[in-house]
């Protein structure tokens, strides 16, 4: 009988949305009868309260970025605010009963940290023994994903099993998968027909510029550094979701000098990773995990405090990526890398050991095997 599968992530285009869809995928694979549902855990439990945690969060990545570094990952500032979570909890338990009675789930799969906590809270309140996975989308597990009452833990690397282990996590509940990635990431398509495809030119050189769904980043003036690179290129640039971000960059057009593409926010991804040559991108965990998969170098600009910190000391560690300090480093950055194709040969061999393109398949296998 096909299973019934929930799945929680926090922001629709993000890169937790993302996946949990690659999950789902995978599980469909698997099993071509599969009922689900995915809900934004943030906009199920109230709309209102989504839209200001969201305006707050980009508000201080904006104007005091020290501060959200100061409040990841911080004990003390859990320790202050662990009476606000039960609350929340107590308070999201109402609304998720009543959804878990309705939808009738035989596991939940969480992709984010919050509604993982929410539904671990609702286990231990409640003497549920429903299974749950906790999917983690960066390469560091901060201590919010550590609960009891998760059955399974899927993450990127050995040593975020380790960390999880080091937390107080049960060796048994922690599982090697990667970052979820959908299927369709490992596919090796043809590059000239792609570019043919894409409305692309089949003989330059391609550089995919990346800020996230939220279209974070300098583009602007991304664009006019990108002017000072002598050597022929081509680029794509991805503004996300935002509209008008999209159109202020269509205005500096006229003052280009390499061809350059914009697009909004797009599903084809993996095509464009496919016909690039390097990527300029925030470290968001699924961008870098999809990008591992096409065995694409990064050069990594402005990361956030946090998380995206994390991932790029790992990306850094592990010789797939640099960083640009500044965006004025950009294009003496690029200009070193392309006139050395034996460093992007390195960088990408060293994508190897890190990609997980079957990652989805083997999340959606052990859910499955959790609801045996």
């Amino acid at each position: 009988m096909s299973k019934r599968i929930l799945f929680f992530y926090l922001t629709e285009g993000s890169g937790h949305h993302g996946a949990a869809l690659a999950v789902k995928r995978g599980m469909q694979a698997l099993d071509p009868g599969l009922v689900s549902a995915e809900y934004d855990s943030f906009k199920y439990a109230s709309p209102l309260l989504a839209k200001i945690v969201l305006k707050t969060y980009l508000g201080v990545l904006k104007t005091a970025p020290g501060l959200w570094e100061w409040m990841y990952d911080n004990p003390r500032f859990k320790a202050r605010t662990s009476g606000i979570h039960d609350r929340l909890n107590r308070r999201n338990a109402e609304r998720l009963e009543s959804l878990l009675t309705e939808f009738r789930p035989d596991a939940i799969v969480s992709t984010q940290a919050f509604s993982c906590g929410v539904m671990a809270d609702y286990k231990m309140r409640s003497g549920s023994t429903l299974p749950l996975v906790g999917v983690i989308t960066d390469y560091v597990a901060h201590r919010y994903w550590a609960h009891g009452q998760v059955n399974l833990y899927c993450v990127p690397t050995e040593a975020t099993r380790k960390a999880l282990i080091a937390g107080g996590v049960s060796p048994e509940k922690v599982l090697v998968t990667g970052i979820p990635v959908d299927p369709v990431y490992k596919e090796e398509p043809n590059r000239a027909a792609l570019c043919d495809k894409l409305g692309l030119r089949r003989d330059t050189t391609k550089l995919l510029i990346m800020g996230g769904s939220q279209g974070l980043g300098p583009f602007r003036t991304i664009l006019k550094r990108l002017n000072k690179i002598r050597r022929p290129i081509e680029i794509m640039i991805l503004a996300g979701m935002h509209e008008k971000v999209r159109e202020r960059l269509e205005e500096l057009r006229p003052r280009l000098v390499h061809p350059t593409h914009i697009y909004g926010f797009v599903k084809n991804v993996h095509e464009l990773m496919s016909v690039t040559d390097l990527a300029v991108t925030k470290p968001g965990g699924m961008t870098t995990a999809e990008a591992l998969v096409k065995r694409l170098p990064m050069i990594i600009i402005n990361p956030i405090p946090g998380q995206e910190m994390r991932n790029t000391e790992f990306l850094l560690k592990s010789r797939v990526a640099l960083q640009a300090e500044t965006i004025y480093d950009l294009p003496p950055l690029i200009e070193q890398l392309l006139s050395r194709p034996d460093r992007l040969a390195a960088m990408r061999a060293g994508c190897e050991p890190l990609r997980h393109p079957d990652s989805a398949q083997d999340i959606a296998q052990a859910v499955l095997r959790l609801t045996q």
